[in-house]
């Protein structure tokens, strides 16, 4: 038998690279490179993430007619990347035939024209405690899979690809960053929403509110 390595000698070989040889200890350097950067990387990405986020330059109230001027303020205020804790309606729970086109706001497509601009980043849609098993029930169009740790709690499909949470105030999770807060005060006060906000410790830099006549 001649003395030449055949496939599982000893030795190891990374792919059809003999082992010893240049080329081998080339890949096997490559491959210990790529592992030792891969932490510096997540890391990397993880400081671009924090640092592409805007927030208000302190906590502020608005009172606005609706989703759209509610935009407005958003956009004035310049903030980036936010979760969004909506206290109102989502207008695509059940359908998305009234979806308008993200080109121009709608009362329709605020949360749609938020993400595309990279205002809201991720929304934690609010349900009345006494509402949720109604409203699960009657389905939603965008129901994907349960909320892990999560009671009451489920991700809900959308058209821009953000992550969606319907839940209620109980199993709303505290926030590890400052948070937008949108409030249709016909489904709740201001006052109960300042009150589930503190009970989870959540900070808000800008909390608008409108009555949806």
């Amino acid at each position: 038998m001649s003395g030449r390595h055949q496939p599982g000698d000893e030795g190891g070989s990374l792919g059809n690279v003999p082992a010893g040889s240049g080329a081998y200890r080339h890949q096997a350097a490559c491959s210990i490179a790529a592992m030792l950067l891969l932490p510096a990387v997540i890391i990397a990405l993880h400081l671009y993430g924090k640092a592409s986020r805007v927030y208000g330059a302190g906590a502020e109230t608005f009172s606005v007619d609706g989703p759209e001027q509610a935009y407005a303020v958003l956009e004035g205020k310049k903030v980036k990347g936010r979760i969004l804790v909506l206290f109102g309606n989502y207008p695509h729970f059940k359908t998305s035939n009234d979806y308008a086109q993200v080109r121009q706001l709608t009362a329709s497509n605020f949360i749609e024209f938020s993400a595309f601009n990279n205002i809201i980043r991720k929304i934690y849609y609010i349900i009345p405690e006494d509402a949720w098993e109604a409203t699960m029930q009657k389905g939603a169009i965008g129901a994907i899979r349960q909320a892990p740790g999560r009671e009451r709690g489920m991700y809900l499909y959308n058209l821009v690809g953000i992550p969606i949470i319907a839940t209620t105030p109980t199993s709303l999770p505290h926030l590890s960053e400052p948070a937008v807060v949108l409030i249709n005060s016909r489904r709740f006060d201001e006052a109960s929403v300042r009150s589930i906000l503190s009970e989870k410790e959540i900070v808000s830099d800008l909390i608008l509110s409108y009555n949806d006549k």
